[in-house]
């Protein structure tokens, strides 16, 4: 590299000016010669002013270098390359478009350095590049981004040593998590799951298969069918419902496969017998009125009209029992909802009727 051109000149000049400035008399030009070679020197200062103009000129971010190219000499401005790592990209960037270079952004993950910061340049700081060169940066994406692979089946320390190969990080205790017979002690399960994409700093954890679970089962007895089955399912069980005969109001659940507090299964399949509603308990009709007895079936769940409570003749003498129900067809006890009933109803007669 050469200085800019004219600075050895002008230092040359100064120092030349000041050795022809003329005397003022005649006695100085008598004086003796040794005092007269004193007087022709250069003064200190003018020589320090002139280095350091040098100095300054090789110094600066920029300088010119002299290159040959053919016959002609051409200058090219070269520039220092700045310290640019652990700063932000977009501060980096503007530096060194306004210093005449072409930052080129090479974005790679790394774990310690977060996203958006530069890790190197090419050429390194301290360098020097011809004004309009490309200079390359390494800028950091942060922690790399990787997809959990599918360890599930796996014993766990296959899928320990799977998961740190592929990068990542694994917590150092496995969780039981109970299973099928044939999944224990084999990895059922990692969180986050197979497929997800997290950063490699993330800790997985893998979940082992304990055997199966025995759980306590609830008694759903006397809840509707709907309710029941959400109790089971939130406690793990399967839920199979079957239609039954019975006086409970419809969809009552009356009986369940499995009694309440014994132990099942996990994921054990829970059988409900739930009453169609289509039953109920017959009263005993005998001595009431057709009325009474009416409002005696209807009020004990009869769903039948007005039509399908037949009344046949019963001769009684007794004038005291007149109009009322002498026998009833079903008898007391449980009887179809919708089923006919037949009730003998006295009349007044000296002959007793069919009884």
């Amino acid at each position: 590299a050469h200085a800019l051109p004219g600075l050895a000149g002008a230092a040359a000049g100064a120092s030349a000016g000041e050795g022809s400035r003329p005397t003022s008399s005649a006695t100085h030009s008598a004086s003796p010669p040794a005092h007269r070679e004193e007087r022709t020197r250069p003064r200190p200062a003018v020589i320090a002013a002139a280095v350091l103009l040098v100095l300054a000129s090789i110094a600066g971010a920029a300088v010119w270098i002299a290159s040959r190219d053919g016959d002609e000499t051409v200058q090219v401005q070269e520039v220092t390359i700045p310290e640019v790592a652990q700063r932000p990209v977009e501060e980096v960037v503007a530096q060194l478009t306004e210093l005449g270079l072409e930052p080129v952004e090479h974005p790679q993950p790394d774990p310690q350095i977060p996203a958006g910061i530069v890790i190197s340049s090419d050429p390194i700081a301290g360098k020097r590049l011809p004004r309009g060169s490309e200079i390359h940066l390494a800028v950091s994406t942060g922690v790399p981004v990787l997809t959990i692979p599918n360890v599930m089946g796996m014993a766990p320390a296959d899928a320990r040593r799977t998961l740190e190969e592929a990068g990542f990080r694994v917590e150092p205790e496995n969780t039981p998590r109970p299973s099928t017979p044939e999944d224990r002690d084999k990895v059922v399960a990692t969180e986050p799951g197979p497929g997800t994409d997290i950063p490699s700093d993330q800790p997985v954890r893998l979940l082992v298969g304990s055997g199966p679970e025995q759980v306590r089962v609830p008694g759903v007895v006397g809840q509707d069918a709907d309710s029941a089955r959400a109790t089971l399912e939130a406690a793990g069980f399967g839920v199979d419902t079957v239609r039954v005969d019975g006086t409970e109001p419809e969809g009552r659940v009356v009986q369940q496969s499995t009694a309440a507090g014994q132990t099942q299964l996990k994921g054990a399949t829970i059988t409900l017998q739930v009453s169609a509603g289509n039953r109920f308990d017959m009263p005993n009709l005998v001595d009431k009125t057709v009325d009474e007895a009416l409002d005696a079936l209807r009020a004990a769940g009869w769903k039948g009209d007005r039509a399908q409570l037949v009344e046949l003749p019963q001769n009684d003498p007794d004038l005291g029992r007149v109009g009322k129900i002498y026998s009833q067809q079903p008898p007391v006890g449980e009887a179809g909802v919708n089923d006919q009933v037949v009730v003998r109803v006295i009349r007044f007669g000296l002959v007793p009727g069919p009884g």
